[in-house]
This record gives C-alpha cells, structure tokens and sequence, in this order.
C-alpha cells in the first residue's frame, strides 16, 4: 500500500507539473495571437513574426507536456480524466493553428510587398494574388479543422477553468474564422475574376445618390471594363439616353416584385437598382445591355460618387478635362450638386460623368494609388454596401452571395436579425442630396422570445429651406410633382425572415404619408410607405413587425447608403453578450 502510495503521488505530482506548465504555455499563446492580430492590422510584420515564433514555442511545450504516456494513461481516471483529455485537445487544436495557420501566413505577409499590385500602364500582376491565395486557402482549412475540433470537445464535467478554457479557444477561432474565410473567398475570387483564365467584360454601374435607390441612387451612367490577365481597359460609357424607354423589362420578374417597385418603372435601365438585391440589378443590367448591345458581359459591379470620394484618398487630387479638381472632399459636391448647376441639358451632365469616370479609372490603373489608402477605400465602401459585384460564373456568384461584397440580405437569422430601411426617389429629381434619414431599430427577441416584435422608426427631413430650393436648377427639383413642389420617396421596410407584418404607424410631419401595402420579398415581410416633403419637413413613422419563436441573433442594419448616411441605432431590450 505504501508503494502504490508513493507511486500515485508521484503520478499525481508528474501530471500536476506538467499540467501547469501547459497551461501556462497555452495563456501566453493566447495572449501573443491577440496581440499578433493587432501588429498585423498595423502592419508591424517583423513585431507579428516575433509573435508567431513565440507562439510556436508555447504550443509545442503545451503539446509535449500533455501527450507522454502517463498523461495518456490518467486521462483514464473519472473525473480528473476528462479534464486531462479537454487540455490535451485545446493544446492540439491551438498547436495546429500556430504550425499550419499562423507561422506561414505571417512568414509571407512578412515578405510580401502590397506594391507588387500596383498597376502599371493598366496591368495588374495576378500572381502574387495566386501565391498569396495558396498560403490563405491552407491556413483557413486549418483554422476551420480547429474550431470544429473544439466545438466537438466534452467538457461537461471539467472544472470551471478549464470550460473557460474551451470558451476562450472557441471565441478565438471563431474570430480568426472571419479573418481567413475573407481572405480566402476575396483571394480565390480576385485572379479568375481578372482574367486569369481568360478574358472577362464587366458593366461598372456608377449610381447616382442624388436620386436615391435602394442599392443607392439611380444607375444613369455606365462603364464596360474589359479584363485580360490583370490588364483593364474601358469600353464603351452608355448612359440612360442609350436605352430605349418603350421596351419591357428584359428578364422575367416575379410579379410581387413588379408590383412593389412599379411606381418608378423597372422597365428603365437607370432603375434597375430599385430592389434591394444586387443580383438582381446586375441580371438587369446584363440583360439591358445584352439587348442594347449584342454583348453577355460576365459580371456586374457598383459604385458610387461617396466610394470615389475614399478612392481619392489613395490616388490624390484629380483634375478633369472640364477643369474641375475632383478630390477626397470636393468629389461627392461637384458630383452630385454642382454639376447640375454649371451644367445644363441630360447630354451635356453625362458627357461630364463619362469624363469623370475615365479620369478615375486613369489614375487607379497606373502605379500611382497608395495601396495601403486604396485597400482601406475599398474595404470602407464594402462595409457601407457602396461597393457590390456580380458574377455570372456559378462557383464566383456562390461565393459572392456569402459575403457582404454580393450585396445580399440575410437569408436566416441565425448570425444576424437583420432589418433593411430602403428609400427610393420618386420625383424623378436629385433632391435626395438634400434628404436626411434615421431608423431607430428594436428587437424584444430577449424579452420575449415565445412572441419577439421588430420595430423601425423611421425618420425622414428635408434639410433644405424653401428659398433654397427655388434656387435650385429645375432639374434638380421634381419634374414631377410641381404644384406645390414637393419631393416622394418610396419607403421600403424589410422585416426578418420569417416574421410578418404587424402594423404602421404615421408619426406625422409630412405634407402627406400612407402605407401604400404590405407584401412579401426576399423571403421578408415588406412594409411599402409613401412619404411627401416640403422643403425644411421632418417626417416619423414607425413599422411593426411580429416574430415567431426561434434563434435569433444579434439585431443589424442594412439601409440605402445614402449622400448623407442613414443614422441607425440598435435596441435589444434584455439580450446578453454571447458567451461563445
């Protein structure tokens, strides 16, 4: 007894020493990770290269400290066992990352120079994108193999510091997931989207946010970019006088949707981002221009005077032929006000966009761009839905649909509850440069999740006085609605899926508000409301929406991105932060 005595402490002590120093090891590799992510955001490589070394050199020791035999065979133990066991796995798992993930990764954005995709004389060169691809491809496997590894772990009888152990691992991966799944999708998507495997056409949407629609503003001037092997050219610059006006709308719609945007007519080019799906602007925009033109483009994308305004911090100050210097906070102004003030006649203005656009498209294409300023441009105007892309290519649409460049409302509610604010112009005007919007928005999915209610309230102001609108040119104002002069805005509200529509309600301040209907869209409940201002009028309402009892998760926003951007606040009574 006295030697199966002393044998047992000297097991336990073993395993006890070891055990510390793997946990010792694994928190200093998590903390190195979390640091490594913020010098990599910095672009402090040889800081994050440090890191990586460091955090090799735990994860080993955690490893070799938790796999000899006597561990192994202790795990065998009731109780004690499992905890043995889970602190083996998270040490495999974090192990895995730093080998697989995080050692390569860093070791090549530490050698890679972003100047390497500068343009030169309009030609980009893929193959850094390829070598970069190969390395992101393989760390997201091994990022992915890990969290699942982690997310299969029983703990449910460790101690509570080991179960802190597994939610921490879990939440960290989880973080790193949506850094490399990205990166992966924008890498595999990049090089075959320039022409990698031959040459690609695309239609480049410029919308107009004077005259706001619900991916934006109106799609009245138009770009065809042609892609071969990184090189980029333009071709032909259509505007809306190039279509014919007669002609039905040239793909088959469902009728809902027909109905649902009729009031501006989806039968004309500039209107074809009147849904709030970029998909199905950009089969529009392809079928407009496949009729027009004889020509199948390959994919569509979209931008906007406000995007440009981020480009032009990257490229500096540009001077167009016309003579006007368009910079970072002179292009939005000059693009979507002035010109129409210099400028008289529909020609002449588009005349002036396509020479705009060209200028741009110049100083992008040379090796001119600061990088660093044009990936953070372009990754701005993402985030704020100002940048979307299309593919007609089945394996890059697929990709494209799940993330947010695709320009997609959320199909479940299982990451986000997402309810979408949209306002489209009705005046045929550019009065939406002078519009101001909020939407303040409240789930009570927390509070009572049996029968969780969405709210919008939604607010509407024009923030221009009277005598200053009078001044404007008559262009600018409605051409429709004269007496008095007034501006319509077409209200869509989307609730999330699977909910339905509850209610309305007209918080007053506008010459006139109605809820034109209510329908489904986008497997949504829609809330369709009229909106009429005057000059200097606030306008309120609010719609309801009612939920049935499910998984939701946390309460987001998807609006019109607007000249002036919507204001959104978000309210979920009763709801905790996640815990995983």
């Amino acid at each position: 007894m006295a030697a199966v005595l002393i044998v047992g402490v000297g097991v336990g002590a073993w395993v006890g020493v070891r055990a510390l120093s793997a946990k010792k090891s694994l928190e200093s590799a998590q903390s190195l990770i979390a640091d490594l992510q913020t010098k990599v955001t910095a672009r402090d490589f040889a800081g994050a290269k440090d890191d990586a070394g460091k955090i090799k050199k735990d994860t080993a020791n955690a490893v070799s400290m938790t796999s000899d035999p006597i561990w192994r065979v202790v795990e065998l133990v009731p109780v004690l066992g499992q905890n043995l066991t889970v602190v083996r796995q998270l040490a495999g798992a974090v192990n895995d990352v730093a080998v697989g993930a995080i050692d390569p990764a860093v070791d090549f954005a530490s050698t890679f120079n972003l100047d390497a995709l500068k343009p030169v004389d309009g030609h980009i060169n893929l193959e850094p994108l390829a070598k970069a691809g190969t390395i992101i491809t393989s760390a997201d496997k091994v990022v992915g193999a890990a969290s699942s590894t982690v997310d299969s772990i029983n703990d449910s009888t460790s101690i509570s510091v080991v179960k802190n152990a597994v939610v921490k691992l879990d939440r960290l991966l989880v973080k790193a997931k949506g850094i490399t799944g990205p990166a992966r999708n924008a890498l595999e998507l990049l090089p075959r989207m320039m022409g990698a495997g031959g040459p690609r056409t695309y239609i480049m949407l410029f919308q107009n946010n004077a005259e706001a629609a619900s991916l934006g503003g109106a799609a009245s001037a138009w770009t065809i970019l042609n892609v071969d092997n990184g090189s980029i050219t333009l071709g032909a610059q259509p505007a809306t006088e190039s279509f014919p006006r007669n002609l039905p709308i040239p793909i088959p719609l469902d009728p809902t949707v027909v109905d649902l945007f009729s009031q501006n007519g989806l039968q004309f080019s500039n209107n074809v981002t009147l849904r709030p799906n970029f998909p199905t602007a950009a089969k529009l925009a392809q079928a407009f221009w496949l009729r027009e033109s004889g020509q199948k483009v390959d994919g569509v994308l979209s931008f906007d005077p406000v995007a440009l305004s981020y480009l032009l911090t990257a490229t500096g100050p540009l001077k167009l032929p016309s003579g006007e210097s368009l910079t970072s906070t002179t292009a939005v102004p000059i693009l979507l006000s002035e010109v129409y003030a210099k400028y008289s006649g529909v020609k002449v203005q588009n005349a002036f966009f396509a020479s705009a656009a060209a200028s741009v498209f110049g100083a992008l294409t040379s090796s001119a761009p600061d990088t660093n300023k044009l990936i953070a441009a372009l990754t701005r105007s993402v985030s704020e839905n100002r940048l979307m892309v299309w593919s007609d290519h089945l394996k890059e649409q697929k990709v494209l649909s799940s993330i947010q460049l695709g320009g997609i409302m959320d199909t479940t509610n299982k990451v986000n509850t997402q309810i979408g604010v949209f306002f489209n112009d009705n005046s045929a005007s550019k009065m939406s440069y002078y519009l101001n919007t909020s939407a303040a928005l409240t789930s009570t999915a927390c509070q009572s999740p049996g029968n969780p209610t969405f709210t919008a309230v939604v607010v509407l102001n024009s923030n221009i006085t009277e005598a200053a609108q009078k001044a404007l040119p008559s262009y600018v104002r409605s051409q429709v609605y004269l007496k008095p002069v007034k501006t319509r805005t077409q209200v869509y509200v989307y609730g999330p899926p699977g909910a339905t529509n509850a209610s309305f309600s007209d918080g007053g301040g506008a010459l006139a508000m109605n809820l034109v209907g209510s329908t489904r869209d986008l497997g949504r409940p829609v809330a369709h409301i009229q909106v009429d201002l005057l000059a200097s009028q606030t306008a309120t309402f609010t719609v309801t929406f009612a939920g049935t009892k499910g998984d939701y998760g946390p309460l987001s926003a998807r609006v019109t991105p607007m000249v002036n951007p919507t204001a959104v606040t978000l309210s979920s009574p009763g709801c905790q932060p996640s815990t995983k």
